[in-house]
């Protein structure tokens, strides 16, 4: 082999590493660019902006809510009744104080708990209030035992027929009959152990505020079987009477009432109003003198705009 023959093949190994080694780099360089590239079809993420939009989105104080707000919102949403205090109160006292004559009012929960009053414990004569009270004490005979509810009691009626009217219909037969026999006096001694202290059923006299304690009894069933707590507010929510309380607050809350009333000097409501989420609430509404059904009707009205937060 010449020299010059071995110098060309030297010169050739050499071109073909150079050009090898140049290949290897560039493949390298390559595969970093790929690498580095974002996938056209995965879009960046960026935390922190993603948050600031999320937040400031549709955003500006007129649009933004409160958390009692958003739990008004919620609760009205849901048909729960907004128990505020003080305006239920200054709703009362308002009321009260702007008529002519005398009014005593009591807005109670369940428990028994007052949560508006205006004169509670002014004794009244009850009129036709008396037979929540008959009702009442007739159920639990019913529910121990003593009498039977299928028995022919008074013009064509069952007991358990007049248990009804007596509220419905504010029948008077069926509860005079029933308040003699059941007792006047045994009737005052158990009204004192459930706490109701200005009633006489000797002489029909009661009191707001003992009026809707009976009506708080019922509501907890206490002393009552399920049917015959059923039973007494169904009688509630059907009463003829609706020009009252029940006239003023409106389809969006079911109304248990009964009403008394003596020729036009007095005028009585007590009713168990109920939301649509179940939530109850008593409104017990005494008047004598220049009070009317349309004024009480109007009280219904303030009220349930409170309950309901309007």
């Amino acid at each position: 082999m010449t020299g010059v023959t071995v110098r060309r093949i030297l010169w050739l190994l050499v071109g073909g590493a150079l050009s090898i080694g140049l290949v290897s780099l560039g493949l390298v360089r390559w595969q970093s660019s790929v690498d580095s590239e974002p996938d056209p079809y995965v879009l960046p993420v960026q935390p922190d902006k993603v948050l600031e939009l999320q937040s400031t989105e549709n955003d500006s104080p007129s649009d933004t809510l409160t958390e009692t707000e958003i739990e008004t919102e919620n609760q009205n949403q849901q048909g729960d009744f907004t128990v505020d205090g003080p305006a239920l109160q200054d709703a009362v006292d308002t009321w009260s104080l702007k008529q002519g004559g005398s009014a005593s009012i009591t807005v109670m929960l369940p428990d028994g708990s007052i949560v508006a009053s205006a004169d509670p414990d002014r004794v009244y004569n009850g009129a036709s209030i008396y037979k929540l009270y008959v009702a009442y004490f007739g159920y639990i005979q019913v529910d121990t035992g003593v009498v039977d509810p299928d028995e022919q009691y008074i013009n064509g009626h069952t007991r358990l027929e007049c248990l009804d009217l007596m509220i419905r219909e504010s029948d008077s037969p069926c509860a005079e009959k029933m308040w003699v026999e059941i007792g006047q006096t045994y009737m005052n001694q158990q009204l004192t152990l459930l706490g109701i202290q200005n009633t006489d059923m000797e002489n029909i006299n009661t009191s707001s505020i003992d009026t809707a304690k009976i009506f708080a009894q019922v509501i907890r069933g206490d002393g009552l079987s399920v049917e015959s707590q059923t039973a007494y507010l169904e009688s509630a929510r059907t009463q003829v009477f609706r020009d009252a309380l029940n006239s003023g607050f409106s389809d969006r809350v079911t109304t248990y009432n009964k009403v008394g009333f003596r020729e036009q000097n007095e005028y009585h409501d007590v009713a168990v109003v109920e939301s649509t989420a179940g939530d109850r609430i008593i409104v017990s509404v005494f008047t004598d003198g220049a009070y009317t059904s349309s004024d009480i009707a109007s009280l219904a009205r303030t009220i349930e705009s409170i309950l309901l937060s309007e």
